[in-house]
């Protein structure tokens, strides 16, 4: 080994030792870098969110096919008319599935627990808006 690599190797020893005594005296904690945002975890719950808003208005566009055929007072789901569940379900969508709330998704914290149980949630209704609509396709 050259005495220039050993003279190398010694310079970044003595160069750690002095800021590791550096932090030691001052207490200078090391820096903490912000966990950086799970992008992905929030483009997917972005996705779903967008799935769930279309499929609500394929929902609505069906609900209102049936009442322009007429049928707008038969009974669906036991006890509502397709005309009440048509109103049902576009207050849900224009108060849970507006663009508002989509927007304000970047705002939102990002803890894997809150992505995560929002992101449960919009899958289940996903299924259920699915097994409407498909319920609503037989009509």
């Amino acid at each position: 080994m050259s005495w220039e690599v050993i003279g190398v190797i010694a310079s970044v020893i003595a160069l750690l030792v002095a800021i590791q005594t550096y932090h030691r005296q001052f207490n200078v904690p090391p820096p903490v870098f912000p966990e950086p945002e799970p992008i992905t975890e929030k483009e997917n719950l972005k996705a779903h969110f967008k799935m769930n808003q279309r499929i609500s208005l394929e929902i609505q566009q069906l609900l209102q096919n049936q009442i322009d055929l007429g049928n707008g007072d038969n009974l669906i789901f036991g006890t509502y008319t397709i005309t009440k569940y048509y109103e049902f379900i576009k207050s849900e969508y224009e108060d849970n599935l507006n663009d508002r709330l989509y927007e304000n998704f970047d705002t939102l914290p990002a803890n894997k627990y809150h992505i995560d149980s929002m992101l449960k949630s919009l899958q289940t209704q996903f299924q259920n808006l699915q097994v409407v609509k498909n319920y609503l396709k037989l009509l």
